[in-house]
């Protein structure tokens, strides 16, 4: 596996946990095209969830720790399960709160797919697929 992957979970973690439950789904899947409207202007692409996970980390810091992961399936394609805790703390005071994430993700020839559950009262499942071409690497400035 190419890249810093250590890397690539931490941050995908906080960017989903940044996002809008409701939207999030659009971030992180290649259809439709992530989008997202700053003033007069859109964003689509990795720009636009840039945008977002800006914006909202303006209001909290997130803190972050991969706990385990574990290896599902090697054949026919290689499958790992992560679990993470994210505490969210709001910047100016208040309350922190920690959620626990579990990911499956699927590593296939040239593409990741997967599936981020948010471990809450109605599970939130988010899938993700990167396309042909990037690799974690590409996403550890998130």
């Amino acid at each position: 596996i190419t890249g810093d992957l250590h890397g690539f979970l931490q941050n995908f973690y906080t960017a989903v946990d940044s996002a809008q439950g409701k939207v999030a789904l659009t971030y992180f899947t290649d259809t439709p095209t992530p989008e997202v409207d700053i003033g007069n202007q859109k964003l689509l692409g990795k720009p636009a969830i840039l945008a977002a996970f800006n914006k909202k980390t303006t209001d909290a810091t997130y803190e972050k720790q991969l706990n385990s992961v574990i290896l599902l399936a090697k054949i026919p394609t290689l499958l790992i399960q992560v679990n993470a805790i994210v505490t969210k703390t709001p910047i100016g005071g208040g309350k922190s709160t920690t959620q626990n994430y579990m990911a499956k993700l699927s590593f296939l020839t040239d593409a990741y797919v997967g599936k981020l559950s948010k471990m809450v009262s109605q599970p939130l499942l988010i899938g993700f697929i990167l396309s042909k071409g990037l690799k974690p690497s590409n996403f550890t400035s998130l």
